[in-house]
């Protein structure tokens, strides 16, 4: 409870602090939006995870910093409850379409991605009602918002962001650009033009202008350690299973390092 309240006080007190070594982009290394963020983050240091499924059959915009994960089939069928209950939640009229196993496995991949992040990002077209998202990247979307994950959609139509609304259920355009979260997933359009480019790299901008403080990471580095297990919750692993029960050991460390304990 003590080392709660200082880091609530420094919280207060000070602007978050970004660092390349505790930021990462999580990918499926996608064409378009997440080729994109990948290479923006590669200049600030910042490297990205590319999870794959079994059998993805191409991916797009690796970089020297950038890592493969490909996670077994037993490990990302534990995205299915997610994929269940944004179909639900999404209109009858726009989930008739029957999936492919390999779509099936590509939405069950990002479902995984999204648990594990901290914030997700899109840049797609929202759906006229507000409520969801109407392009590409409407499954993931909602996945994020049924996760109740802070999620923003970049619409070029409006040249504006929205941020999901929990108290309202819908997105409200804002001002607010999206905050580079230590761990941060993004989706949406396969290709970019310069207006959509530039929102993305409005976010990398922002990142760039909080500067380092010695003294104030010294101070909170062991809360960090200390709190660093809360980024992935308990229930999601089985006791005595641990991640190298499910992957090998090569994959395992990397998910140690990146994802979350075992």
């Amino acid at each position: 409870k003590k080392i709660d309240k200082e880091i609530e006080k420094i919280d207060k007190e000070t602007t978050p602090i970004p660092d390349p070594k505790t930021h990462y982009i999580i990918s499926s290394g996608e064409k378009g939006v997440q080729s994109y963020v990948t290479s923006v983050a590669e200049k600030r240091n910042i490297p990205t995870i590319q999870v794959q499924f079994p059998g993805q059959s191409k991916v797009y915009g690796a970089k020297k910093s950038t890592e493969s994960l490909v996670l077994p089939q037993e490990f990302i069928v534990k995205g299915n409850k997610m994929i269940a209950k944004a179909v639900e939640n999404i209109k009858k009229s726009e989930i008739k379409y029957k999936f492919s196993e390999y779509i099936k496995d590509s939405l069950r991949r990002d479902a995984r991605n999204i648990f594990y992040s901290q914030a997700v990002v899109s840049v797609d077209n929202v759906a006229p009602s507000l409520k969801t998202v109407a392009g590409i990247s409407k499954y993931a979307v909602q996945m994020a918002i049924d996760k109740g994950k802070p999620t923003f959609v970049f619409d070029k139509k409006f040249n504006s962001w929205f941020k999901y609304d929990y108290t309202n259920k819908r997105f409200e355009p804002t001002n607010e650009i999206p905050e580079l979260k230590p761990i941060m997933a993004f989706f949406g359009k396969k290709a970019l033009d310069p207006i959509e480019k530039q929102a993305i790299n409005r976010i990398f901008e922002e990142y760039d202008k909080v500067g380092f403080k010695d003294e104030i990471t010294k101070k909170v580095d062991k809360e960090v350690d200390e709190h660093e297990k809360d980024i992935i919750p308990a229930e999601e692993f089985n006791p005595g299973e641990g991640i190298s029960g499910v992957v090998d050991n090569k994959m395992s460390g990397l998910v140690a390092k990146y994802i979350g304990p075992e």
